[in-house]
């Protein structure tokens, strides 16, 4: 399974919700992750803040995963470490697990990815609406 960690877009900092900015952005990543990742089952997590679910939300609408659902472990880097490397097992049958998170939770991850999987360090990262797609078979990280 292909594990994509994504951002959320630019925000306002008063509400937490996205800024027009960032909901541009995240409609500019949508495109492109609909471009980049496979035919196949996507199933989509997200973090239940707001600017990451009104990602979500975007996201949702542009690549119509089989399956979405919050999950309050995205907002615990050191918890989304630990369940990330047991993302295939409660998933099975998708091809993409695409995950919707914060800064530090990203970073947890994809380092928790690197070390499972004996992969080359994970790049820093996202930035705003920016994703990175970790790939255990081919052993490589994309960034989006």
């Amino acid at each position: 399974m292909i594990v994509v960690v994504a951002r959320h877009g630019s925000q306002n900092f008063d509400t937490g919700a996205l800024t027009a900015e960032g909901r541009a952005q995240v409609e500019a990543l949508a495109g492109r992750l609909k471009a980049a990742l496979p035919a196949g089952d996507i199933f989509l997590a997200y973090s239940d803040v707001s600017r990451t679910k009104e990602t979500a939300d975007i996201l949702i609408g542009a690549l119509t995963p089989k399956k979405t659902l919050p999950l309050a472990w995205l907002q615990d880097g050191e918890l989304a470490g630990r369940r990330a490397r047991t993302l295939g097992e409660h998933t099975p049958g998708f091809s993409v697990a695409l995950l919707v998170t914060h800064l530090p939770v990203a970073n947890e991850i994809l380092g928790s990815f690197a070390r499972e999987f004996q992969m080359d360090d994970p790049p820093k990262g996202p930035e705003l609406a920016e994703a990175i797609v970790a790939d255990p078979e081919a052993k490589t990280f994309t960034r989006i």
